[in-house]
């Protein structure tokens, strides 16, 4: 919208309204739900393992190693899965101080 000229000055004031439209990507990740987990089938299956004889001779490095691709494996075995679903409330480029002035 045009407001007519600048007082003393041969420009003219422009008045506008942005619209702004972007499109919200929905984003989703798996997680493990540990509230839903079988935890007594974990544990039955860690003291099922001789530990001792499974890492005795292994370092650090290799013993944690074999641990957590045990862990891993009985996360996989005994612990659901839930799918996280998370819209953005702004674009990504929005500034929480811009955000806020709308």
């Amino acid at each position: 919208m045009d407001l007519g000229p600048l007082q003393g000055s041969d420009h003219n004031i422009l008045a506008y309204k942005p619209e702004l439209r972007t499109k919200q990507k929905l984003s989703t990740r798996r997680i493990f739900d540990y509230a839903k987990a079988d935890i007594e089938a974990i544990k039955r299956e860690l003291n099922a393992v001789d530990w001792y004889t499974k890492l005795g001779s292994l370092s650090a490095e290799d013993g944690w190693r074999v641990f957590r691709v045990k862990f891993e494996t009985l996360e996989h075995n005994f612990i659901p899965e839930k799918i996280l679903s998370m819209k953005r409330k702004k674009p990504l480029w929005m500034t929480d101080k811009a955000h806020n002035v709308l």
